[in-house]
């Protein structure tokens, strides 16, 4: 590898390689067919060769020849976070071979996630049994790799589990959460008269856990109650 990052860390990242043939021999080789097979399996396309000593067609000795050649890393490439490997490989007339060598790029994939809940619609205080609160919850992949089996859950203010609407997903509907990608879910709550008592603020909490990112990973959105006690008292001669 002669340039590119190493390790690879995003999808998009290409590694520039330089492939030398040398004749270390005694007597001049012909027929010099060079191949090289990409990380993904498939052959590549090398550009060359340059020949050092003459541009002959033959491979005289002590002669290089100088080939590059690029990949680019693929997404599927960082999801499977195993090693890059680019082997070329080189047979001639008079060494049929072939004579192969590889070169090895570490893969590095870095699982992240972030979870925002905030309340986006409502009244903020609360402040009578009957209000209902409107909370977003977006769940967005900030790693490189793209992530699955992804559960997100809510606690309601009154410890139950609510029911989520959603995903939205931002980039495909497919079930999991590519990298960049973002899902967002909304769900509801209306304080009870056992609320508005307590006084206490109403806290949501939002959690997701994935199998790249288990977690969990929890945000909360906190909404205060303001309880106004007040009472009349008329006294009249009847």
């Amino acid at each position: 590898q002669t340039s590119g990052p190493n390790p690879v860390t995003a999808a998009g990242d290409t590694i520039g390689y330089t492939v030398v043939v040398t004749n270390t021999g005694s007597v001049t080789q012909t027929g010099v067919n060079t191949t090289d097979t990409l990380p993904d399996g498939s052959a590549g396309v090398l550009s060359g060769p340059t020949e050092s000593i003459s541009a002959n067609g033959d491979l005289d000795v002590g002669e290089t020849w100088t080939y590059t050649i690029s990949y680019t890393a693929t997404q599927a490439d960082i999801d499977a976070g195993a090693d890059l490997v680019n082997s070329a490989s080189v047979a001639t007339t008079q060494v049929p071979g072939p004579t192969t060598d590889t070169a090895t790029t570490p893969v590095s994939g870095s699982p992240s996630l972030t979870i925002v809940k905030t309340q986006t619609s409502g009244p903020n205080p609360v402040t009578a049994a009957g209000d209902t609160i409107g909370y977003t919850i977006v769940v967005e992949n900030t790693g490189n790799v793209t992530q699955t089996g992804v559960n997100t859950t809510d606690t309601l203010p009154d410890g139950s589990a609510g029911t989520l609407i959603g995903p939205t997903e931002s980039l495909n509907a497919d079930g999991q959460l590519e990298v960049g990608e973002t899902w967002t879910y909304t769900i509801s709550y209306t304080a009870t008269q056992a609320d508005i008592d307590a006084g206490a603020d109403l806290v949501n909490t939002a959690s997701v856990a994935t199998n790249e990112v288990p977690g969990p990973t929890s945000d909360t959105a906190t909404t205060p109650v303001n309880a106004a006690a007040s009472l009349t008292i008329d006294k009249t001669q009847t």
